[in-house]
């Protein structure tokens, strides 16, 4: 006979466990350690509780006395989104092939180029050849998110609801991709030729390095952030074209309205890149933001029903997570209902309810 006696309400209601969980001394480690030996077959349910409480923390929100345990049955379920394509994946593996191989394939497409791009070539001065060259198109819906190369072989991972325009051969001096989203560049190294991402009115330059570009036009702000290597960030419009901001790793560059009053800031990793690893970050957001970054993240619409009092403050971050769990935990932490229908989620505030 299963023991109901220490499933997981009985965790989320126990409030030395929660003070354990929130803010561990090595008194309570010892403690639950100790309680969990002498308890095995709580274990399941142990680390399940321990777990949400773990992954969101809504400030000012009240832990609800009682909830059911099928609100957090699947909470743990870590596998990848299937909203997530690799695009990238047959380039790894040409990688990955032998020396003596790569060197013939290296052959074969010289004399093919040789003989058959030859005489094009010698018509089109070099300087031409972006302006010439046909234009490739990688376009992300809501709910999508993209890997894959460049023809200088930069990696880009690229986020929901954003597109990347990018020419099928880089000039000879230049490496120039427009992005209107989000996305993340491992650039491949090239003396000889600058990788220069676009967006908005801003233009980020850089040799090799990996960074973060984040240039949604609804948010009124672009913002890029600098894992490794160096990066400048210019101002494509000509009243400003004398002011640049050269970056470091672990700098953010945060520009509004003004390109003049741009700010460098310290980032936290996992809110900056952690999307490309399928990881929803929230960061003090509000209900509004929580349905916008939500809405992006998953490809619905949500559509608030009621009012809440309270001030929403949401911190935390789901890996690889489905809808339903992300809005389990805020049915947990807050005391709200929803409805999911195809595409669209009912969100019921306060005292409304889908029931």
């Amino acid at each position: 006979m299963k023991n109901t006696e220490h499933n997981i309400d009985y965790f989320l209601r126990n409030p030395h466990f929660i003070s354990w969980v929130k803010h561990p001394t090595s008194d309570s480690d010892l403690f639950w350690k100790k309680w969990l030996k002498n308890h095995p077959e709580a274990k399941e349910a142990f680390y399940r509780a321990k777990a949400i409480l773990q992954r969101i923390d809504f400030k000012k929100a009240q832990t609800l006395e009682t909830r059911q345990e099928e609100i957090l049955d699947n909470i743990l379920k870590d596998k990848t989104s299937d909203s997530f394509r690799s695009e990238g994946r047959l380039k790894e593996k040409v990688f990955n092939l032998s020396p003596w191989l790569l060197k013939g394939a290296a052959a074969v497409l010289l004399l093919f180029l040789v003989f058959n791009l030859g005489k094009s070539l010698k018509a089109d001065s070099e300087d031409n050849l972006l302006s010439i060259a046909s234009i490739q198109i990688k376009q992300n819906k809501k709910g999508e998110r993209a890997a894959f190369y460049l023809p200088d072989s930069t990696k880009v991972f690229l986020n929901a609801g954003s597109t990347l325009k990018y020419p099928t051969t880089f000039n000879s001096k230049t490496r120039e991709v427009v992005l209107e989203g989000e996305a993340y560049f491992d650039v491949t190294h090239d003396a000889h030729k600058k990788f220069m991402v676009k967006s908005g009115d801003l233009v980020t330059v850089v040799h090799g390095t990996a960074f973060n570009v984040r240039a949604y036009t609804d948010e009124g702000r672009i913002n890029v952030s600098l894992e490794r290597g160096r990066v400048s960030v210019h101002s494509q419009r000509e009243d400003l074209n004398s002011i640049s901001y050269d970056m470091l790793p672990g700098e953010k560059l945060e520009v509004k309205e003004d390109f003049a009053l741009a700010k460098k800031l310290p980032f936290d990793y996992t809110q900056e890149f952690g999307w490309k690893d399928g990881i929803l970050v929230f960061n003090d957001a509000d209900l509004e933001t929580f349905i916008a970054l939500t809405e992006l993240w998953y490809g619905v619409t949500i559509e608030p029903i009621g009012e809440s009092n309270d001030n929403w403050e949401i911190n935390g971050s789901f890996k690889n997570e489905s809808l339903e769990n992300v809005l389990k935990s805020l049915e947990f932490s807050r005391g709200i209902s929803y409805k999911i229908d195809n595409t669209k989620v009912m969100l019921y505030l306060g005292k409304q309810s889908n029931k």
